[in-house]
């Protein structure tokens, strides 16, 4: 053991060691400090959060915007009750975009403005015509048209029977060996002004005489992509299409006296939006009008707004367009997220069918549907001669009047049949090879554009449109666009019309799957929900039905053009939307309120038609007003199912029904009766302006005063500004 005072003199000699090497350090400026601060700031200590909370942005009157509003609408309240002026809100105007006309008025008037949606651009270098006269679609009829046209004359046949309307056999022959000798009849017309400028906007392009040195560009579009209409290859950027919309909407306002900014600023305006929107569109077209000058906008769902048009509170709205057929249930004025269909095809396409017809009856006039002037003329006989009136069926004489030559011809089934397409939608689609063989293989713009939102004959167009990757307030996080399990159902052509009574099991957990994924998660905190259906869709009913074939998805998209991604049958489409929104008991009332609107809301007897339709493809269990109920009890047991496996911390597992759940829904099932179907034909308004109408009505309602989003709030909040300015969940 060693001595202590031995220890004690090393101790000592170690700690003088130490000191002459600190001061050695010292001097040379290495000295190492053990202060533990790295920087000049202070450090601050974490407060303990448990002793600590805050109400900041946790309720609506914390927000600059929400609290404008409030203080506004608590103002007029006062003024009422006091008998003063209230705050001017000034005039308000209406926009309805779409994809033929955009339809724009004052609150107060009757009727709206019609603008086509067209903006002709003038071509500098002659050899980039705009004008496709030499081109024009296959005359040569597929077997795919012909197998749908002969079950179209079928149907028509046999409703003809079924109603006991007779006509005369030979009607066909009538009308071949009329068209066969009838040439054109030279008339006078009278002389029109051709607009001058290198740039002619909206219905001022008919007065056009040559168009074969214009490019004619269409900058909004309807259907599966509702918007603008970016997938144009004529359009180059994003500020060359939204100058066409605001060279389209200053021609439009400058006819309601607004012409400089500073006129804007007494004005505000309503923006009609699709039901089914892209995010992007809403926001570029909020920014455009708000740089206009107006003093607020406020953006309106297009169901909604023709559900305030004709009256209904609960109803199934049907908007038969030009471009595509939209389709959503609404319920005491929310439209039902789930129910939302587009329907990529309209009255344009029937329009194409009777051009098609109009070959097949031998007629005189030899029209081209890439010339506007003929596929405008074609329009107008579409227009004037569909029906789904069985006694208006019967050898007709029709005529058209272009560059001062009239061409008569005779129709029979046509006006019938023409308008029955939209039940049949296949015969509108076309083999890609046959139209890209048509000179149409280099996909030059210039050459072959996309005239009035038209898909035919094929044209090539952008994978991705200019706006489908816009991100949202977060940098780095794609703009979620509103999502319809519906809609992403049909295009995958995966259709609950095609389910008979032995799947009842299935289309109980199909509805289940998609309510019950879909509900805000409270549990959570949060509002979050699943953007697409869930697994169950994906997994069980996909591959259960479709296993070892096919997809039909791939099927379908290669025999058609990319973007007729849905092409439902109008009826089905219909009974898939009232059936899912079939909960707390709204099936029977969404059954006996289905109104038909826009183009096709005109068609005579188009409430009969589609009544008669409805009945044939609706089945027993779909109609079933006890479907709602049975739905709801398998979500609360759904419900206790998952809960079970949270208290007891076993893994998680797909829910499936047991026997005894499975006999308590037949029973269920079977105390049901089929609900009465009611259509809702024209009224004494016209369905093409009830939607505008709808908007004339939102902005006398008190409530608008809430919705206005200002420059202002676009300027502080940007985006934010609509989620808080719309009465959906943006």
């Amino acid at each position: 053991m060693s001595d202590p005072s031995i220890l004690a003199k090393r101790r000592m000699d170690r700690q003088k060691a130490s000191e002459k090497l600190a001061q050695r350090l010292n001097e040379s400026g290495i000295r190492r400090s053990e202060n533990g601060s790295f920087s000049s700031i202070p450090f601050v200590p974490l407060i303990n959060q448990k002793n600590y909370y805050t109400e900041y942005l946790r309720k609506d009157e914390q927000f600059r915007m929400v609290r404008n509003m409030r203080e506004t609408v608590s103002e007029n309240s006062r003024k009422r009750k006091a008998g003063e002026d209230e705050v001017e809100n000034g005039r308000v105007i209406i926009l309805h975009p779409g994809s033929e006309t955009v339809k724009i008025g004052w609150s107060d008037d009757v009727d709206p403005k019609f603008f086509l949606n067209v903006v002709a651009h003038k071509n500098k270098d002659k050899e980039e015509n705009a004008s496709v006269d030499n081109v024009d679609p296959p005359i040569e009829r597929s077997d795919q048209w012909s197998a749908f046209r002969k079950e179209i004359l079928t149907s028509f046949k046999e409703r003809m029977k079924y109603y006991k309307r007779k006509y005369q056999p030979n009607c066909n022959e009538q009308c071949l060996n009329y068209n066969k000798k009838n040439q054109f009849e030279s008339v006078e017309t009278d002389a029109v002004i051709a607009p001058a400028g290198d740039v002619v906007i909206s219905d001022d392009v008919l007065q056009l005489k040559d168009l074969s040195n214009w490019t004619l560009r269409s900058p909004f579009i309807s259907g599966s992509k509702s918007g603008f209409n970016d997938r144009d290859l004529s359009y180059y950027s994003k500020d060359d299409l939204l100058g066409d919309v605001e060279m389209l909407l200053r021609h439009a306002f400058k006819t309601f006296g607004l012409r400089s900014n500073g006129e804007f600023k007494n004005v505000k305006i309503i923006f009609i939006i699709p039901n089914i929107y892209t995010k992007a569109y809403v926001e570029y077209m909020v920014g455009l009008l708000i740089r206009l000058g107006f003093s607020g906008v406020a953006i309106m769902q297009e169901s909604l707004a023709y559900s305030f048009g004709s009256g209904l509170s609960t109803a199934c709205i049907v908007d038969i367009g030009a471009h595509s057929t939209s389709i959503a249930c609404i319920d005491e004025g929310v439209v039902l997220e789930h129910s939302r269909v587009e329907l990529d095809y309209g009255l344009d396409s029937v329009t194409r069918v009777w051009g098609k017809c109009l070959m097949d009856k031998e007629i005189g006039w030899k029209f081209n549907l890439n010339n506007l002037k003929d596929w405008w003329a074609l329009r107008g006989v579409s227009v004037e001669n569909s029906t789904f009136d069985d006694e208006s069926v019967g050898v007709k004489t029709c005529g058209v009047t272009i560059d001062g030559k009239h061409w008569g011809f005779k129709v029979w089934d046509e006006v019938m049949t023409c308008p029955m397409s939209l039940f049949w939608p296949g015969i509108f689609t076309e083999d890609k090879s046959e139209s890209f063989a048509f000179g149409n293989e280099n996909g030059n713009a210039k050459v072959h554009p996309v005239t009035l939102g038209k898909l035919m004959p094929i044209k090539k167009i952008r994978e991705e449109g200019l706006f489908d990757k816009e991100t949202g307030i977060f940098e780095g996080y794609l703009n979620e666009n509103p999502i319809s399990a519906l809609q992403e159902l049909e295009k995958a052509n995966l259709k609950i019309s095609d389910l008979t009574d032995k799947d009842f099991e299935k289309l109980v957990m199909i509805l289940t799957s998609v309510h019950y994924d879909n509900e805000p998660n409270t549990a959570g905190g949060g509002g979050a929900k699943k953007s697409k259906p869930s697994k169950f869709l994906e997994d069980s009913w996909l591959s259960e039905r479709y296993r070892g074939d096919i997809s039909l998805k791939e099927k379908a998209i290669a025999d058609t053009s990319d973007l007729q991604m849905n092409m439902t049958p109008l009826d089905d489409a219909i009974i898939e939307s009232i059936t899912m929104s079939c909960e707390e008991g709204r099936a029977e009332k969404l059954w006996s309120s289905v109104c038909v609107v826009g183009g096709g809301g005109r068609l005579k007897n188009v409430d009969g038609m589609l009544i008669d339709r409805l009945h044939i493809r609706r089945n027993e269990m779909l109609g079933n007003d006890k479907l709602g109920e049975c739905v709801t009890l398998v979500k609360g047991w759904r419900r206790s199912f998952e809960d079970d496996i949270k208290k007891k911390g076993k893994p998680a597992t797909e829910f499936h029904l047991s026997s005894a759940q499975l006999d308590q829904l037949k029973q269920v099932w079977s105390t049901g009766s089929l609900c009465a179907i009611d259509v809702l034909g024209p009224s004494e308004f016209d369905a093409i302006t009830l939607g505008w109408k709808g908007g004339c009505i939102y902005s006398k309602l008190r409530i608008i005063e809430e919705m206005w989003v200002s420059p202002m709030d676009w300027d502080l909040l940007g985006v934010r500004s609509i989620k808080y300015g719309s009465l959906f969940d943006y």
